[in-house]
């Protein structure tokens, strides 16, 4: 029987098994050697990782100060625009216009919707106009991005001007025309002129124009669609809530200017030209609607008209 009863059950399991021998003195030395080379790699790993997670923390801190430092850098400078005509909302301001020009300094790409027609003047003498409700920003004083509405350019054959749309760009060559665009596609209206349209499938140059009939430009998924239609469409109309209205004094250049506005041909009766041209108009034309200033026009100089198929002629009543 064995001094303690409980290690009965491992003398049986052990029977007849030899006692390990002692290992020698060099071994365990070695052994030990082993344990302390292993236990100092452990430390200069964990050192290492330590210095790394320093590392690392270092890094986010200088990236959150090359974030601040570029956060801190001046924006482009504001640009400054005339808004002749009309109501608009710049982010959270709002500004209106409706006796002369109002200045406004606004960074480039600035949000801005229109509350109700606007007209803008615009570097050599360009006439923009921005229907109520439209989205939209200016990228510089010649260049607008709509996302949603429409914005009519008249560039007199002056300075370039281009329109972009989340469906294409539009560049003018000398023109007038009209752009509108909602969330699937945009259209593009020329009257004069001629422009070119950009998408991210094909590019195309308007057809020229013909007396009374507009070019369109219809681009829908990156695919562009040419048509043409009556000038006086009625896409134009509410141009005319935001007029520039007319300065000359001389009825026959005035009513060509708003046969224009109109979409319409202006002609004369034998005779009715050469004795209109020697005539100067009285009273105040600007900030007039076509049709009213050419109501004006006729009452001041007592003549008569007719308006068949979009050509309005012009006679003297007797």
């Amino acid at each position: 029987m064995t001094e303690n009863p409980t290690d009965e059950p491992f003398d049986r399991l052990f029977a007849g098994v030899e006692r390990r021998p002692e290992p020698s003195k060099a071994a365990r030395e070695q052994a030990l050697a082993g344990v302390v080379e292993e236990f100092e790699a452990l430390q200069a790993r964990r050192a290492n990782r330590g210095g790394r997670a320093w590392m690392a923390i270092a890094a986010v801190m200088l990236a959150g100060a090359v974030s601040v430092i570029v956060l801190r850098q001046p924006a482009a400078p504001p640009m400054t625009l005339e808004l002749a005509h009309g109501h608009v909302r710049v982010e959270d301001l709002a500004y209106r216009a409706t006796q002369g020009p109002m200045t406004l300094e606004v960074h480039p790409g600035t949000p801005m919707r229109a509350l109700g027609p606007t007209r803008w003047a615009a570097p050599g003498d360009a006439d923009v106009r921005i229907g109520g409700g439209a989205e939209f920003a200016w990228n510089a004083p010649t260049a607008i991005e709509l996302q949603v509405g429409g914005v009519y350019v008249e560039t007199h054959g002056g300075t370039p001007f281009s329109v972009a749309t989340p469906h294409g760009l539009v560049t003018d060559i000398g023109t007038r025309f009209l752009v509108t665009s909602d969330r699937t596609r945009m259209e593009v209206a020329v009257r004069d002129g001629r422009v070119e349209l950009a998408t991210a499938l094909e590019t195309r140059q308007s057809q020229p124009v013909t007396p009374g009939r507009a070019q369109i430009l219809v681009a829908e998924a990156g695919v562009i669609a040419q048509a043409t239609e009556a000038a006086s469409h009625e896409r134009w109309n509410w141009i005319h809530s935001a007029p520039k209205g007319y300065a000359t004094r001389n009825p026959v250049t005035m009513l060509r200017e708003i046969g224009r506005d109109l979409g319409k041909e202006i002609r004369f009766a034998d005779g009715v030209e050469a004795a209109l041209r020697v005539e100067e108009l009285d009273g105040d034309y600007r900030d007039l609607a076509p049709w009213a200033a050419f109501r004006q026009v006729i009452n001041v100089t007592a003549a008569g008209w007719r308006d068949e198929n979009d050509v309005i002629t012009i006679s003297l009543e007797d």
